[in-house]
């Protein structure tokens, strides 16, 4: 997870950092846990096909709520999403 993070915020936040600020972010990143541990912290200690049974419900809901949304701001020239 550190190295999307890490690009994520070279990406977007690191241009408008100082460089006292992007050294303490530095330092936070390496503290990001990996996919693997924090899939199993967000389980906490339970059954993780339960767990990503949960996930795909959400994921669901949100592509429902995203479809929507871009389908709004086509018709009513929003421009694209």
């Amino acid at each position: 997870m550190q190295p999307s993070f890490a690009r994520a915020y070279d990406s977007v936040l690191r241009p408008h950092h100082n460089r006292a600020l992007r050294f303490i972010v530095q330092n936070v990143l390496r503290a990001c846990p990996t996919r693997a541990d924090f899939f199993a912290r967000i389980a906490d200690g339970g059954d993780q096909a339960k767990l990503d049974g949960e996930l795909e419900k959400w994921l669901a809901g949100l592509d429902g709520i995203l479809t929507k949304m871009c389908a709004f701001y086509a018709e009513n020239g929003h421009g694209n999403v």
